[in-house]
């Protein structure tokens, strides 16, 4: 479970192939605050549930912030994920489906 690519990549930008409204939020403040929170959290709290050790490549907002900054910021809201966990919780998430747990292969794992 590796993250590749840019370190930030999957955090703001591009959704569904379009520009979300608050990309504007994921600017070099935030850039700086997600490397000092990835340094104080460096493993991914999914993969530490499965006792696996894998790094946190993403900062997670754990409630979405859809642009609200209050939220955005907030730094409770806030989880470290590696990549894949990240894109298999977005992806849960847009479905309206609860977080799953993703082994390493890349498939849900029973609890």
């Amino acid at each position: 479970m590796t993250g590749g690519g840019d370190p930030g990549e999957g955090e703001g930008g591009v959704w569904k192939g379009k520009q979300r409204p608050w990309a504007h939020l994921y600017n070099y403040k935030w850039r700086k605050y997600r490397l000092q929170f990835l340094k104080e959290h460096p493993l991914c709290v999914m993969c530490e549930q499965q006792s696996l050790t894998e790094p946190a490549t993403v900062v997670h907002h754990k409630q979405p912030h859809r642009g609200n900054v209050e939220i955005f910021w907030r730094r409770s809201n806030h989880e470290g994920l590696c990549k894949l966990h990240h894109d298999s919780t977005e992806q849960a998430a847009e479905k309206g489906s609860p977080r799953p747990l993703i082994g390493l292969d890349g498939w849900p794992v029973d609890d």
